[in-house]
């Protein structure tokens, strides 16, 4: 699992991912992006979540698929919600009109 102390000072692309879903081909172009990136600071780190039920059982498996279907270097967080109220504190964060963004995280909605 991803460590985000490890991480400080540098830029994070932090992304939902889903390793079951039509979209899953996205995994080749961020980790190009990761590694064409990582000199200049920038580290994509994925976040898998079995929110949609299109995600592995456990965090090996997760780990273990990405890396050989997809090529993955990237790091990768556990496991998290990213909906409801179990979602993660970031995700919560990011939700917020008062604190964060207040984005509207939807499904697929922001993938070509």
């Amino acid at each position: 699992m991803a460590d985000l102390a490890a991480m400080r000072g540098r830029v994070l692309l932090v992304t939902n991912t889903a390793s079951f879903r039509g979209f899953a081909y996205q995994f080749h172009s961020l980790e190009a992006l990761n590694r064409s990136l990582t000199p200049q600071g920038l580290t994509v780190v994925g976040v898998p979540s079995q929110d949609f039920n299109q995600e592995a059982q456990d965090n090996g498996h997760v780990k273990q698929f990405c890396e050989a279907t997809f090529g993955v270097q990237f790091p990768m967080a556990g496991i998290s919600h990213v909906h409801g109220p179990d979602a993660h504190p970031s995700y919560r964060w990011v939700r917020n009109p008062r604190l964060g963004a207040g984005v509207e995280l939807q499904q697929g909605a922001d993938r070509p």
